[in-house]
Parts: structure tokens; sequence; C-alpha cells
């Protein structure tokens, strides 16, 4: 039997310079900070622009330590944190808006049951 070899690295310059790296990258740092954020008082509507920014931090990174700084790079790194960032919150949209469905319809369900006993209010017409 062959052993598993488990990567000794989770991220590596290599995987970052992908799309789906850089996508991975994006969701995981916007979700652990999405909630602090979002309680300085400025709403939902700053997780996108946050979002975009961290995209350009990353790829504006990857650029200077690849040692492919050059006006040509930086704008297009510009764009790319535009098209990360959408893909990055498709991808939550995805993952969240089923489990957000689930107990919206759960939800529903509790308050069609509401009697005293838990016995359904239908049953009784």
């Amino acid at each position: 039997m062959d052993a598993i070899t488990l990567p000794q690295s989770l991220f590596t310059v290599s995987d970052l310079s992908t799309l789906a790296g850089l996508v991975v990258a994006v969701y995981v740092i916007v979700s652990f900070l999405k909630e602090p954020l979002k309680s300085l008082g400025k709403g939902d509507w700053i997780v996108r622009p946050f979002t975009v920014l961290v995209a350009l931090v990353i790829l504006l990174w990857l650029i200077f330590i690849q040692g492919t700084v050059t006006p040509e790079a930086i704008g297009l790194a510009i764009i790319n944190a535009f098209l990360v960032a959408l893909i990055a919150g498709a991808a939550h949209d995805y993952i969240v808006a089923p489990t957000k469905a689930k107990a919206k319809n759960t939800k529903d369900v509790t308050m069609v049951r509401a009697g005293d006993r838990g016995e359904d209010p239908l049953d009784n017409l």
C-alpha cells in the first residue's frame, strides 16, 4: 500500500499566481475580516470594495516579488483585482446562498407550527 504524502505548505507563490489560488486566498481573507468590517458601522456595502482592495494588494505583492513591476503589470493587476473579487463574491454566494435558503425555509415551517404544544394549527380546521 502506498503512503499518502500530505502537502508541506498551504499556499505557494505559484499557487497564488493562478486564478483559483487568488480566488481562494481572497475568499478566505475577506471571510475572516468581513464581520469586523461591517461592525464598524459601514454596513454590507463596504465588503465589495474591500474585496477588490484585498485582491489588488495580493496581485501587487505578487508582481513585486516576481520582479515584474511594469506599468502594464500594474494596470493588469487593477483589472484582474476586479475579476478576482467578482469570482470570490460569486463563490461566496454559491456556498452561502443554499444555507441561507435552507434556514429561511426552516423558519417558515416553524412559524406555521406555532401552536402551544407544537401542534399544527391547520389540523384543527
